[in-house]
Order: structure tokens, then sequence, then C-alpha cells
């Protein structure tokens, strides 16, 4: 099945949000503000985390210690302000994987995208079958919370 199996994936979500370019972007170029938003900073109580670097923008890191997520971390790589971050997010056990989170738009009409590039390893190329329906409700998810914390037309 591996044989057969894609070498690499891209799992990749988008939500509209109505707010300033700078307010959305914030949210995601701050590593400390994810725990408001991601998915996986909620899905742990018990996760234990770590802040290195600066509070945002290249060099953040963010290190965890989880029970049900894993251990990891992510450390911003890229940024460009207002539009996009890259991070680099390694798993324990797994190889580094590259991931973005952007937005486009004019005035407060914003569309957010967030994906996740990972190369698979021979013995994990089966996984890549699965991976946009395990990965893409967490992406979803992460983009209602930001959706919540920063748009500005919501009831």
């Amino acid at each position: 099945m591996s044989t057969f199996s894609p070498s690499s994936v891209r799992v990749t979500r988008t939500q509209e949000i109505y707010a300033p370019a700078d307010s959305v972007f914030n949210q995601f170029n701050t590593i400390k503000n994810w725990k408001n938003w991601s998915y996986w900073e909620r899905a742990d109580s018990g996760m234990v985390s770590n802040y290195k670097g600066p509070d945002s923008g290249v060099g953040a890191v963010h290190q965890w210690q989880s029970e049900e997520m894993g251990n990891g971390s992510i450390t911003i790589i890229e940024s460009t302000r207002p539009t996009s971050i890259k991070y680099e997010l390694v798993l324990e056990g797994m190889s580094p994987s590259i991931g973005s989170v952007s937005l486009m738009g004019r005035g407060n009409d914003l569309v957010v995208t967030m994906e996740l590039q990972m190369a698979l390893p021979f013995m994990f190329r089966p996984f890549g079958l699965l991976a946009d329906r395990m990965i893409g409700p967490d992406f979803e998810d992460s983009l209602t919370g930001l959706k919540k914390i920063c748009d500005t037309n919501q009831p």
C-alpha cells in the first residue's frame, strides 16, 4: 500500500473573517495568542507549554508536552506583515512539516487560509490518504476560533 500512496500531502482550509488585517495577523503572528483560537491548544487542558524567543514573528517558538496530542513544537520561520506567516511544525517521531497562515482581501473583508505540507516517509505514506480528513476538521475548528476572536461583524 505504501508504494502507491503519496510521498507528501497538503491540507488547506479557509475562513472568511470581517476584521482589520492587522488584528487578524497579530493573532497568528504572536505565538502565545494561538492558545485563544487554535484547536490543538484547546484539545488537551493538561498540555505543558514553553515559549522561547520573541513573542511574535520570526524565531517565536512554542514547545509542548501532551499526553493527548504528543510532544512537539512550532517555530515561526517567516513573517510578512500583515499577510502571512510560515512555521515549522515538529511532532515527536515525525519529519518536520511546513505550515502557513495567510490572509487576503481588501479593507475588512478577509479570507484566512491555513495550510500544512507534510513529507511522508515510506512507512507513513498510507496516512497521506487520510490526512485531509484527519487534519482538515482541526483547521476548520481553529479558523472558527480565530473568527470568533477577530470578526467585528458577529452578533
